[in-house]
């Protein structure tokens, strides 16, 4: 019997990512499917859309926090660098500067993500995407 070859932290951190990802867009959509850029007036599918972090995603303590995700659309995320000012004012006013400075601080205090965390994560991504069911598909 051939054995099974050891999972990458690359491989399962994309796979974990996609299911975060999905389920951000996919809880923020409208019974159409619709969402709203955090970040600007632009509405569309969610599939159109981005999960953007507003702390980077270089810090590990937050990438997958769902406090720390909204979507944005392409132009925010990517070429406006995730618009920063403007996710800033709409996390002060969600969280409260508390809120902010709690996920700032998780981030100050960020670790490498192990293989078997980031296979946790997975798992309960897929369960909250599954949980959504068939909604703004």
């Amino acid at each position: 019997m051939p054995s099974r070859r050891k999972q990458t932290k690359k491989t399962v951190r994309a796979r974990a990512w996609r299911l975060c990802s999905e389920y951000i867009r996919r809880k923020h959509a409208d019974e159409h499917g619709m969402v709203q850029c955090t970040t600007c007036p632009a509405k569309r599918h969610w599939r159109d859309m981005h999960a953007g972090h507003f702390i980077p995603k270089t810090f590990d303590a937050v990438y997958f926090i769902e406090e720390n995700l909204w979507p944005q659309c392409p132009g925010c995320n990517t070429f406006r660098h995730g618009a920063l000012m403007e996710y800033t004012l709409h996390m002060i006013d969600t969280y409260g500067r508390e809120g902010v400075e709690w996920l700032q601080g998780l981030a100050r205090n960020s670790k490498a993500l192990t293989v078997n965390e980031l296979l946790e994560i997975e798992e309960e991504f897929k369960e909250k995407v599954h949980a959504l069911g068939e909604r703004a598909f």
